[in-house]
């Protein structure tokens, strides 16, 4: 099995050297590290440079101003029987790619939910860390024996690559693309894997106000999607 990991990537110098270390020191490497930098404007081309020969930096001509259409990029460069996907700002634990290969050993399994843990250093983050804790450890354990996960995370899920193409893609319409992919695959009757033990961990929102507005995205997308 051929395992691609799909990064999209703007202006993210401060975590992507310790986030791109995290995906090449993995218990099961990768085959192929596509990362998609959406025309960065501070050092991100720079730190990516000193990985040259681990893995593949392409980069946009412009700003393509949405997370959706930098994915819809980098999408052509993939060749992986499976594709994991995640953030610029996101740790992937030793074990993850190792965990996937084990999950999509199933044949049946179209795509798998990873678990995302907040890196906490302040009280909203903090927060954040119980409501993830809540919601994976109880509802979507519950959703997973009933094969209904309500959505494969944006910073840790993972993809069987000939199903995408041919059935999904990162459409643009919604505020948020996970949701989006995950209704779809379920809508068209493919089973779709929770792992409690594929780890990552993302940075969230340090302040009230981009927390409101993170909440306010996820919720208007959750209509949309349901309608």
């Amino acid at each position: 099995m051929m395992i691609s990991l799909l990064v999209p990537c703007h202006n993210e110098e401060k975590s992507v050297r310790t986030s791109v270390l995290s995906w090449l020191n993995q218990t099961r490497p990768l085959d192929e590290i596509i990362v998609v930098d959406d025309a960065s404007s501070d050092n991100t081309p720079n730190i990516l440079k000193e990985f040259e020969g681990q893995i593949t930096v392409v980069r946009t001509s412009k700003n393509l101003g949405n997370k959706s259409y930098a994915q819809e990029f980098g999408m052509q460069f993939i060749n992986g029987d499976v594709f994991i996907v995640t953030d610029a700002d996101t740790i992937l634990m030793p074990d993850f790619v190792e965990r996937i290969e084990k999950d999509f050993a199933d044949p049946a399994v179209a795509a798998v939910g990873g678990y995302v843990k907040s890196m906490k250093y302040n009280w909203v983050t903090r927060y954040r860390a119980f409501e993830y804790s809540i919601g994976q450890n109880f509802h979507k354990v519950a959703q997973s024996y009933i094969n209904f996960v309500f959505v494969i995370p944006g910073a840790a899920g993972a993809f069987r690559t000939g199903i995408f193409r041919e059935h999904l893609t990162f459409d643009h319409d919604t505020l948020t693309e996970d949701l989006d992919c995950t209704y779809k695959l379920h809508k068209l009757g493919y089973k779709v894997l929770f792992d409690r033990e594929a780890v990552a961990l993302t940075q969230d929102p340090a302040n009230l106000s981009s927390y409101l507005n993170q909440m306010r995205r996820w919720c208007g997308g959750g209509w949309q999607n349901l309608l």
